[in-house]
């Protein structure tokens, strides 16, 4: 864990010197900007007071990584979970690639809009297994009633996406 540790360090630290070395040689041509430009530009523009911000640079980049990997992994695990326990679901996912796809070649991005039945796959997986069951916070910017709460403006609310995805009157 160590050694993998180091060379993802190594290579975040790279990714932060590369950056900065395309702003400081486009500062009059027109760089690409991404996520880490955008971070840099933060830093750069004193909006940013903490003592090193290369290891937050490396540390919000890594957990975005981590997240986006957690995130697919788990819901594609529950997809062919719930595709292993409904074989129905699972040919006829199968006989609608079959069609619009073929045997012959993977599945490409493009093909997505015609395979109805494998977005439906999906839209219920996210519905019954979310990968994050609590949604983002929201936050009341005024009094309001939440099934017969009282919420004060500026309450922060989580909601519990599971939940709510197994409601029958939702």
């Amino acid at each position: 864990m160590k050694k993998i540790a180091k060379k993802v360090d190594y290579l975040l630290r790279r990714w932060v010197e590369e950056h900065r070395q395309q702003r400081l040689s486009a500062k009059n041509n027109r760089v690409e900007v991404d996520f880490l430009h955008v971070m840099l530009s933060v830093i750069d523009d004193g909006q940013f007071s903490g003592r090193d911000p290369d290891t937050v640079i490396k540390a919000t980049c890594l957990n975005l990584i981590l997240a986006s990997y957690d995130t697919t992994a788990i819901t594609l695990t529950w997809a062919l979970s719930l595709l292993l326990n409904n074989r129905h679901a699972l040919k006829k996912s199968q006989a609608g690639m079959e069609i619009h796809v073929g045997k012959h070649r993977q599945v490409d991005g493009s093909d997505i809009k015609n395979l109805v039945y494998l977005q439906a796959i999906v839209k219920e997986t996210l519905r019954l297994y979310p990968p994050g069951p609590l949604s983002v916070p929201h936050e009341a910017i005024e009094d309001c009633t939440v099934a017969g709460f009282h919420i004060q403006a500026g309450t922060r609310l989580l909601v519990n996406l599971w939940k709510l995805h197994r409601d029958p009157r939702v």
